[in-house]
């Protein structure tokens, strides 16, 4: 299968009052973990079936809107990309396709996991991991 990769290849968007801790606090600032792109085309070189889609979430997401998924990796670390990307993503899925957010457990994520939570109400679970993560299987 194709893996469709998304990135800014800029680094974070700016982080939101909904990135904040439970003390206020935002872990992040725009333009925080910035890979360059040749780096991440350099690492992944042994796998020819990639397709590479610079520029910030959700701006490239039209251009595979007429996929179906069964695997979605969402490591945006920030409320809303982590938003917008379960919302494009999620009438994409095929029944029992997996959706997994990196960032659920980071305690310098949290709007990731509230993304998350709030999308996931009244549709599916979100199965939290020790590694950090949490994974949802689409009905």
């Amino acid at each position: 299968r194709r893996h469709h990769l998304f990135d800014s290849f800029e680094g974070l968007s700016m982080p939101t009052v909904r990135d904040q801790d439970a003390n206020n606090q935002v872990h992040w600032k725009k333009g925080d973990i910035a890979v360059d792109e040749n780096v991440t085309r350099h690492n992944l070189a042994m796998f020819k079936n990639c397709s590479y889609y610079k520029g910030w979430v959700p701006t490239r997401f039209p251009e595979v809107a007429d996929r179906r998924f069964a695997l979605v990796h969402i490591d945006v670390d920030l409320h809303q990309p982590t938003h917008d990307t379960l919302e494009f993503f999620y009438e994409r899925m095929n029944p029992g396709g997996v959706m997994i957010c990196d960032d659920y457990g980071s305690a310098q994520c949290p709007g990731a996991k509230k993304a998350v939570d709030d999308f996931f109400v009244g549709k599916e679970n979100a199965f939290f991991i020790p590694t950090g993560q949490a994974f949802i299987i689409k009905r």
